[in-house]
């Protein structure tokens, strides 16, 4: 069973609105994307996130309305799925929640969805709301002044089809009037007035006086309403780079039939020439000038004179500068300014009344990351760590950028210094155990000790004297400051040693015996504990700053060998009191067993064995809160924590982090000193947390670290002193969850296809610009493969591609059995001919680094089409082509050259968009028919499987031999098993948008949890990433019994079940197969948010078949496996 969890969230916004929502006093600005809502507080400070709202759909317009007796907003919001829904969502200060007070469906059967305007608007006095959903039809609701119901609603025909945008018309009074944009059966474009009657409930079928009905501008996007000092406003109608007006001036016409006059309206003459060309939003800055924005990043702003009888006289539009493509725009406060973007970040801006260089009257005051739309991604470890980042084709129009993405706790470096070489262990010390800084840093290296002086920047290192205290010779095994004044403990192989540290005198020793040398040993400002050879252990007292012997104990042999002790923790079990401990743990090298025994006893209290030695030993408590943990660093690499409650452990989790021995340091997080995690480094670093009780792990950009220590000097205050073999680094940890997004900024070439070349450490990018000439009016393309420097993000070459050309395809592979060269492979495409539906020529080409150190084309073949993908077969190359694969032969002669010949050719499809391999397979998918799986027999490609199920399949990956996934472009996920020569379907699953990339592996590679094991990500235009993740059948079952039983405390928007919103649809609303075979990762996640009273209803289920017979605590082990493998 596959488990689908989301890594990062849609961050595409498509509408935004300013309200009052939450009665706190401050104005809300609130933030739609693709299928959440975010409602963030402004402040003068800035805008703060305070809640979020998941809308289990698409959302297609958001609105807010102040309803009769109430002091805030309510929101209006109509979302899309197999049952379209108009929503009223409010606020509730009690529960800090938003909720769903209305919920209407606007679902009807056999009804053609609209294609262009989709949404609701609402009129000014906030009481009607108009939804368009289908094509013909508009559905009505009327709030009235009842605010706990709506007072009607009603459906009414529109005899305009193909509407692009409606809006009322401002009139005096009580009567309503519609706008209507919509195209023609002749393509044009037109604009009309329709009167809307509440009382008979219906739309006229008349033409309203309010407007005359007219053609309007080619390529018109949107109707702008305008309030004149008249009875009747005008309405505005924008796109095609014009603006004109509708429904200014009235004249009195006399009708012969009765001697009587009647005004009716007549199109104003007023219009202006606009610089936007692309989609445009709009907002108002008061009632005579109006922000529009585009989605080329073209901000300008729009003045309407009148006259003094509320004319219409002149219109002006004046450029106000560049800003990031918008989608929507939201005035937030005096001149500033919210712009939403799918093509770029989000940003708050401001209007200022001089110009800036390079930015016109725009000055940008904050920035949200976006990454959408993804074309293409790639997963590469960039910097050796062993943490794989994501790196996405992001970006459009004039905001195109390569995103390198990575999730965990974030590292802020502040200083540089030399090595020291063959460091292994650092300790802090301190004047006194009340002093707030370290004045000292003990390095142990692999062969003797270093003191170093830390009350400057320089870090000098303190020679010893005649007879020093510091015993520098040998490497040191613990040490730290106790509560004698001025004093320090430091225990080597030799001994333990309490030293002044003022003097640098030897104040007290206790020296082992030969043969019973110190193994290993633990500290606290009051206890050491040591580990002798033979399995001795002892218990010491330095209070006073005298060594005196506690206890001893030896332990006995084991089939005639002596318990050897790995690692001991004497750390106090609370932060009540940090001077002393009550217990110990001790870890063993044979038995890798872990026993906790108490003090001065030695009497064991509980024992646990692990699968490898524990190298390293902490007792920790991450808060100021009852209750420490035990976490051991294996042998293996991975880390291991316990909770500790009443003397027992509970909650074991562990992580792994490669295969060099951990080395385990307690911090602090800020400098408010409540948190006090733990970094962990190995071969990979994490950071340790608590988060809800139980420890959380993030993953940390650290490598090669050889020692670690925390460090709080007067020059860096909370911060950490990293050692590696060739730099010292000191840094602060910032945000544990920390999304961490480094842009390579591409500007017009917008990124559509990236591979990762790791032998040079390079990316290559296959771009395309396109350019509108506003003179002329012609839009222009051209495309380029671009090389892109992974550290530096410098673009280091960019080849263009022939007119008319465009990169399609980009992969990097080794070709030849015995050249482990790897080639940069490109596929192109040659713009259609003049009334051709399809590309009939294009170009594979091979690069290579050159002695010039260039990529230059070594090889290249025609192709008789679009070159949709490449693959790679048993030295072969397959490339889809049109309806087509072709497979070719790899050759390089003896003297270097390299070329591609064609032996085989499979056409038994209508268009392959998506090809992969897998062993020696290949796995095409077919949008208008399925998907097959093809072989080599001999040098000739056949299929050998193949679904016969109308699938529509996007793109399709190969879970394992046999086991196949697909997304569907009808918004859904596949799960395909061989069985003989058909693939059967073994799941199916709703996944609410349209998946354009799915890439195979993990973001960390090699690792499991639990059963769970990341194999895939998908990517989506909407900025969304998921992880997909095998799961154990046993684990899967109990998994699933979680996730149903789960449907029955939580519920969608308006109490949409979860199965519902998961079963896949067809366009016809027809729901094929049932959701099975799939987990809900981001649904079951939210066990972990619920009370104790609705986790245990959770288990009990609504019948005795339901119920679930685990702990609470067992479910939370389960789900977190999820969580962590993610």
């Amino acid at each position: 069973m596959l488990s689908v969890s989301t890594w990062h969230a849609p961050s595409s916004v498509s509408h935004s609105v300013r309200c009052r929502f939450i009665s706190d006093g401050a104005e809300n600005l609130i933030v739609g994307r693709l299928n959440r809502i975010e409602v963030y507080a402004l402040s003068p400070t800035g805008s703060v996130l305070q809640t979020s709202f998941d809308t289990w759909g698409t959302m297609t317009s958001l609105n807010a309305v102040r309803r009769h007796g109430h002091n805030t907003d309510s929101l209006i919001i109509t979302i899309d799925h197999r049952n379209p829904s108009f929503l009223i969502l409010d606020y509730d200060d009690e529960a800090s929640r938003v909720f769903v007070s209305h919920n209407i469906s606007l679902r009807m059967r056999g009804a053609r969805e609209a294609e262009f305007f989709n949404g609701a608007i609402v009129h000014p006095n906030g009481n009607v709301i108009v939804t368009h959903v289908y094509t013909g039809h508009l559905k009505v609701m009327v709030l009235g002044e009842n605010p706990n119901k709506i007072e009607s609603e009603f459906e009414c025909r529109i005899p305009e089809l193909n509407v692009h945008s409606l809006c009322f018309i401002p009139v005096s009074g009580t009567k309503l009037s519609l706008a209507i944009l919509y195209e023609d059966h002749n393509s044009k474009m037109r604009i009309i007035a329709r009167d809307l009657n509440l009382r008979d409930k219906e739309l006229s079928f008349e033409q309203s006086s309010t407007l005359v009905a007219s053609l309007t501008q080619e390529n018109s996007k949107i109707l702008l309403p305008i309030s004149t000092s008249r009875k009747t406003g005008v309405v505005l109608s924008l796109g095609g780079g014009y603006c004109h007006v509708f429904g200014s001036e009235r004249l009195r016409v006399k009708r012969e039939s009765r001697g009587s006059q009647k005004a009716i309206a007549v199109n104003s003459t007023a219009n202006c020439k606009l610089p936007h060309t692309s989609d445009l939003c709009y907002t108002y800055v008061d009632e005579s000038r109006v922000l529009l924005a585009d989605a080329s990043g073209i901000l300008s702003i729009l003045e309407i004179g009148q006259n003094n009888t509320g004319e219409v006289t002149t219109i002006h539009c004046e450029s106000f500068g560049k800003i990031n493509p918008a989608t929507c725009i939201s005035n937030i406060a005096d001149y500033i300014f919210f712009v939403g973007s799918h093509y770029g970040d989000s940003q708050v801006i401001r209007i200022v009344p001089e110009p800036k260089e390079d930015q016109g009257y725009v000055e940008i005051l904050e920035s949200m990351p976006n990454i959408s739309p993804i074309m293409d991604a790639v997963l590469a470890d960039l910097d050796g760590s062993g943490h794989n980042q994501v790196v996405t084709c992001s970006g459009g129009s004039t905001s195109g950028s390569l995103r390198i993405i990575r999730t965990g706790a974030e590292f802020k470096q502040t200083a540089v210094l030399d090595a020291i070489p063959f460091a292994r262990r650092i300790f802090p010390l301190r004047s006194t155990i009340q002093a707030s800084e370290d004045h000292r840093l003990l390095v142990s290296t692999a062969f003797n000790s270093i003191l170093l002086d830390v009350r400057n920047s320089n870090f000098e290192e303190i020679e010893g004297g005649p007879h020093p205290g510091i015993q520098r010779a040998r490497p040191t095994l613990a040490a730290c400051t106790i509560v004698h004044p001025n004093c320090a403990v430091q225990v080597t192989s030799e001994g333990v040693f309490v030293v002044d540290l003022v003097t640098d005198a030897l104040l007290e020793k206790w020296l082992s015996t030969r043969g019973a040398e110190i193994t290993a040993a633990t500290v606290n400002p009051t206890q050491v504990c040591v580990a002798l050879r033979g399995g001795k252990m002892i218990l010491f007292s330095v209070k006073d700053g005298a060594i005196k012997t506690v206890a001893e104990k030896q332990f006995e042999t084991t089939e005639g060998l002596p318990q050897e002790i790995s690692s001991l923790s004497i750390a106090p079990l609370t932060r009540a009191n940090l001077l002393s401990s009550n217990v110990v743990v001790v870890g063993f090298w044979h038995s890798n067993r872990v026993t906790l025994y108490s003090l001065p006893g030695f009497q064991a209290k509980w024992s646990v064995e692990e699968s490898h030695v524990a190298r390293s030993i902490l007792l920790h408590s991450f808060s100021q809160d009852p209750g420490s943990h035990l976490l051991l660093s294996l042998g293996d690499g991975s880390v291991v924590s316990y909770g500790i409650s009443q003397m027992s452990i509970t909650n074991r989790k562990a992580v792994n982090l490669g295969s060099n021995p951990v080395t385990l340091c307690p911090c602090i997080l800020n400098d408010l000193g409540k948190e006090w995690p733990v970094v962990a480094v190995g071969e990979r670093a994490t950071v340790l947390s608590l988060k809800k009780g139980r420890v959380h792990n993030s993953p940390m950009p650290l490598k090669d670290v050889t020692a670690i220590s925390s460090l709080n000097s007067a020059f860096h205050q909370n911060s950490l002193m990293i050692m590696t073999e060739s730099t010292a680094i000191i840094g602060r940890i910032g945000a544990l969850e920390k999304l961490n997004i480094r842009s390579i900024p591409l500007g017009v070439d917008a990124p559509v296809k990236i591979a990762h070349h790791p032998t040079y450490n390079v990316f290559g990018v296959g771009c395309v610009r396109s350019e509108y000439n506003q003179d002329t009016g012609v839009e222009t393309r051209a495309s380029s493969f671009k090389i892109v420097d992974a550290v530096s993000s410098e673009t280091i070459q960019s080849i263009p591609c022939s007119e008319d050309e465009e990169v399609t395809c980009v992969s990097v592979a080794v070709l030849g059995r015995q050249d482990p060269t790897e080639y940069f492979v490109l596929g192109t495409a040659v713009a259609p001919i003049a009334g051709a539906i399809e590309s009939s020529s294009g170009r594979v080409l091979l690069l290579d680094k050159s002695n010039l150190s260039i990529f230059e084309v070594i090889a290249q073949v025609d192709v008789p089409g679009c070159v949709y993908g490449i693959a790679y077969l048993e030295g072969k190359v397959a490339i889809a082509v049109n309806s087509s694969v072709l497979l070719y032969n790899f050759e390089k002669s003896k003297s270097g050259g390299v070329r591609l010949t064609q032996i085989s050719k499979w056409d038994r499809a209508y268009l392959i968009v998506s090809i992969v391999s897998r062993g020696n397979n290949l796995i095409v998918a077919d949008p208008l028919r399925s998907v097959d799986i093809l072989e080599l027999d001999g040098e000739k490609l056949v299929s050998s499987a193949r679904d016969y199920t109308p699938l529509g399949p996007a793109a399709v990956e190969s879970i394992s031999d046999g086991t196949t996934i697909a997304s569907q472009l009808d918004r859904g996920l596949v799960l395909m098993r061989r069985e003989g020569s058909r693939l059967e379907r073994a799941g199916s699953m709703h996944y609410g948008e349209m998946i354009n990339k799915m890439v195979s592996g993990s973001l960390i590679e090699g690792t499991s949890h639990s059963g769970v094991k990341p194999t895939l990500l998908l990517f989506t235009s909407s900025g969304r990433i998921s992880v997909v993740s095998t799961v154990e059948s046993v684990l899967a079952l109990r998994l699933t019994a979680v996730q149903r039983n789960l449907g029955n405390i939580i519920k969608g928007p308006g109490g949409l079940e979860h199965s519902t919103w998961r079963t896949p649809i067809r366009p016809n609303g027809t729901t094929p197969h049932a959701f099975a075979g799939f987990l809900d990762g981001d649904f079951i996640e939210r066990f972990l948010d619920l009370s104790e009273e609705e986790a245990e209803e959770t288990l009990r289920g609504r019948n005795e078949a339901e119920k679930m017979r685990v702990s609470r605590e067992e479910v939370i082990e389960m789900v977190e496996s999820l969580v962590v493998s993610n």
